[in-house]
């Protein structure tokens, strides 16, 4: 999964610290953090919206947050089988 990440191009998300979110999956039964590499970084979600519909990058969303988008056919959902559980 980490080899086949690295070929695309991904969204970071930058924290209102300043910090960079790291992408979080389960593995095997262990969440892993993966240092999503790309040429965007963003804290604006219309900016990170945008870049995925037209094609630009790949993110990491909160899947009931990216229902809608899923729905109309906007994004396509990757790796669902390696969704890191969030509490909320």
């Amino acid at each position: 999964m980490h080899a086949d990440l690295r070929a695309h191009n991904c969204v970071r998300w930058r924290m209102l610290n300043g910090a960079i979110f790291p992408w979080r999956f389960m593995i095997d039964g262990q969440a892993v953090e993966f240092d999503a590499r790309g040429s965007l970084v963003t804290s604006g979600i219309p900016l990170l919206v945008r870049s995925v519909v037209e094609g630009a990058c790949i993110a990491l969303s909160i899947e009931a947050a990216a229902k809608g988008r899923i729905d109309q056919g906007r994004f396509v959902p990757l790796l669902q089988d390696y969704a890191y559980p969030w509490s909320g």
